[in-house]
């Protein structure tokens, strides 16, 4: 098992990709189904460790004029979308990592305090669709803040567009992209127990 502080085997997941193809491709399921079933706990550490990079790189206020910080937290992104199906997939022997991952709570790596990772990255992910100068215009969210919600194009409760960049609508696809994967659990579900099995992703946003 890798230690917490092994940040040369962390790092590379955030820094090195320079685009999501870089991440699908360098990243394959038989990579991950290897790891996820012969080193269950170096498999749930890169998610922590990748979730635990994002919510630094989320709250940082100069998000928007660091080109470096955004191409990170995209990278987080990115090696989320790609390892969560994963997680809900069920493994060779039968069994499944899902409640063990996502919705049991455990010490957060670092720190010791308690947490969910399932409500929490759900909550981090929609934070994600309204944050300032990733998914909407800096000038629409000021200075003393990074999350707004808002209505991203005029319409119903909404007059006017924001003004979003291609960057901006690029990066939403990103984000929803991720929503989308956490909340695909019933996709891994044989149809005849789907209603009787909830989806805890899609239960946390309602």
């Amino acid at each position: 098992s890798l230690p917490d502080t092994a940040e040369d085997a962390w790092s590379p997941f955030w820094l090195m990709p320079d685009g999501p193809h870089d991440v699908f491709s360098l990243v394959t399921p038989a990579d991950i189904r290897r790891i996820r079933d012969n080193a269950q706990e170096n498999f749930i550490k890169l998610i922590d460790k990748v979730f635990d990079r994002l919510l630094v790189l989320k709250s940082a206020r100069d998000l928007a004029k660091s080109p470096t910080n955004t191409k990170q937290l995209l990278n987080c992104v990115r090696v989320l979308t790609r390892l969560v199906p994963f997680v809900y997939e069920t493994r060779s022997d039968g069994g499944s990592i899902e409640d063990i991952v996502l919705w049991t709570q455990r010490p957060r790596p670092g720190s010791g305090a308690d947490y969910t990772l399932g409500k929490q990255l759900v909550s981090a992910t929609i934070d994600l669709l309204f944050t300032s100068g990733l998914t909407v215009p800096q000038a629409t969210v000021g200075e003393d803040t990074t999350v707004r919600y808002t209505i991203w194009e005029n319409g119903v409760g909404q007059t006017s567009s924001l003004g979003s960049s291609k960057e901006n609508v690029s990066n939403r696809v990103e984000v929803l992209r991720l929503l989308l994967v956490l909340c695909c659990k019933t996709m891994y579900i044989p149809p005849v127990r789907s209603v009787a099995i909830p989806n805890q992703a899609l239960h946390t946003i309602a």
